[in-house]
């Protein structure tokens, strides 16, 4: 969206065109940055064996409205769409890849970060 590495300058740049209640910005295996209005919050990413890419972000996205809509901690929510979008990485195509909640909950609990 915006030619920019430092994401203190995308939160900035985004907080002057508009007025949202959460920002993330997902860094890849790194994790993703949640501004909250108020304060950063970094959920730490997952390494895990890649096999295709395709999906992962919709996934992460999908998985993260679930997790805010559901109340949880913001920090708590980013951690649950990381591994979301890590696990969808471990398969090949959109669709099959993506975890079921199950799978999801086994995976945090054998590797919090």
């Amino acid at each position: 969206l915006y030619n920019e590495d430092d994401v203190g300058a995308i939160i900035n740049r985004i907080c002057s065109i508009a007025k949202p209640e959460i920002i993330v910005i997902k860094l890849g295996g790194e994790g993703c940055l949640i501004f909250d209005g108020k304060e950063k919050i970094m959920a730490p990413g997952f390494r895990v064996n890649v096999v295709d890419t395709t999906g992962a972000g919709d996934a992460f996205d999908g998985a993260f409205i679930v997790g805010f809509l559901e109340g949880k901690p913001l920090g708590e929510v980013g951690v649950f769409a990381n591994a979301v979008g890590a696990l969808t990485t471990t398969g090949l195509g959109a669709v099959a890849p993506i975890p079921r909640r199950r799978e999801v909950e086994d995976f945090l609990e054998r590797f919090k970060p």
